[in-house]
């Protein structure tokens, strides 16, 4: 579950519940790493590339750090899959 918590955490049921910050983060790092590369024939490569250049980080009103489409008719579904994705794939050996 995508949260706005600020540490990954797994509840009693063994579900996790990590902060959007902790997937945009980990995300950033690894494709300014150079350790993450998009397959150039990949489906819908042409969405995901929009996406990721509309996906943006703001402060609300009241101050809190949000995470997402820049636009109203902008989507962010495959940045944060990718995300959730590169998340599971760099868990520390602990969390297995």
């Amino acid at each position: 579950m995508i949260t706005g918590g600020v540490m990954a955490s797994r509840d009693s049921k063994g579900m996790w519940h990590v902060p959007k910050e902790e997937l945009v983060t980990r995300l950033q790092l690894l494709l300014q790493g150079k350790r993450l590369r998009i397959a150039k024939g990949m489906r819908h490569l042409d969405r995901l590339v929009r996406e990721l250049e509309s996906f943006q980080m703001k402060l609300s009103e009241k101050g809190k750090t949000q995470y997402g489409a820049a636009g109203e008719s902008e989507r962010d579904d495959l940045v944060m899959a990718m995300a959730l994705a590169c998340w599971r794939a760099t868990w520390p050996q602990e969390w297995v």
